[in-house]
């Protein structure tokens, strides 16, 4: 029982009635009270008492007196009282994590499930390591190969999600039965002043942690691989509208993904099918000349000049820019050198 004395300034001292140490609160006085283990020849000045873990809600209460082993009269468990009032137990590991359990036949069945979770946690890892040699950006390769990347990785990415799921699901029926057996421990109240719980709760929700962490990673793995399918499948578009000579829709699939080379290329490609050279006649005094007609209209570049110089410099900056070729090069001056 606390004990209280009253200060010559009015305050109140609560003392604990075993060790007598002192406290500003009564209710820090009697939690430190409840759990003070001061000896006396041997014996703890004031017994408490142990409900065992194993035994769960069933009459097993430990009354401990002094430290040492005591063992629970319903179940046999020992747990180990030290001066201190420190209190362990025997546990039960894991083979596969390692995690700690009170009862045998708890680990037994927790080693069933995570034995399971542990193989597709592994093939898991497998796939997603082999994953990164095959999942990449597309190299800017002809429609037939493109098509065929784009299956496989099609193919890999739907392995990759299937496996995922299958392994996230595996861990959730894993992590239900840890923090079943961490509430066993922890007890009813999901809590426990005793250090050797919590030691091994901290063990427990570190598996638990590091587990949700790696396969937090997969997803973000999963994520990026389908940015390179995109990817992918966008090259594919622009290649199959090339094709199908619709530059148009090819351009604005480059510029989409900052490929502004690529689009260049087959905006020079557009301009060169436009300049379709159609044959035509024109008379150049009495011979008749057969030229072609992109030749005639830009030959007509000008015309509005009032001088066969400037005529002629616009005509060679349209040479340097590989508007024309050398022979309508040729043509056009001869033209412009006879108007």
């Amino acid at each position: 029982m606390v004990d209280v004395h009253n200060l010559p300034d009015g305050k109140k001292k609560y003392f604990c009635d075993s060790c007598e140490k002192d406290f500003d609160t009564i209710q820090d006085a009697e939690f430190h009270e409840n759990s003070c283990t001061v000896m006396v020849d041997g014996l703890f000045k004031k017994s408490f008492t142990i409900e065992c873990k194993v035994c769960e809600r069933l009459v097993a209460k430990i009354t401990v007196t002094r430290p040492g082993e005591n063992q629970c009269p319903s179940c046999g468990t020992i747990y180990n009282v030290g001066n201190s009032g420190t209190i362990e137990y025997d546990t039960w590991a894991c083979d596969f994590c390692d995690c700690k359990f009170i009862r045998k036949l708890d680990v037994d069945k927790h080693e069933e499930m995570c034995g399971n979770f542990k193989d597709i946690l592994n093939n898991t890892r497998r796939l997603f390591k082999d994953s990164k040699k095959k999942i990449i950006k597309s190299e800017i390769d002809d429609v037939e190969s493109l098509s065929r990347r784009r299956k496989e990785h099609s193919h890999i990415l739907n392995e990759l999600e299937e496996k995922l799921n299958e392994c996230k699901n595996s861990f959730e029926d894993y992590k239900i039965n840890l923090k079943g057996e961490m509430h066993r421990i922890y007890g009813a109240s999901k809590a426990s002043s005793l250090r050797f719980d919590q030691k091994i709760g901290e063990k427990n929700r570190g598996k638990i942690d590091g587990y949700q962490k790696e396969i937090n990673n997969f997803i973000i793995i999963l994520s990026e691989s389908s940015k390179y399918d995109y990817w992918n499948e966008k090259i594919y578009k622009a290649k199959v509208r090339e094709k199908a000579l619709d530059f148009d829709a090819a351009i604005n699939i480059w510029e989409e993904l900052e490929l502004i080379d690529e689009a260049a290329r087959v905006q020079k490609m557009q301009a060169e099918m436009g300049s379709v050279k159609v044959a035509q006649k024109v008379v150049n005094g009495d011979e008749v000349t057969e030229i072609k007609d992109s030749v005639i209209n830009r030959s007509n570049v000008g015309a509005g000049g009032d001088d066969k110089f400037t005529k002629l410099k616009e005509l060679t900056v349209m040479k340097e820019k590989g508007l024309i070729d050398n022979a309508e090069f040729k043509q056009m001056k001869k033209e412009i050198l006879e108007k």
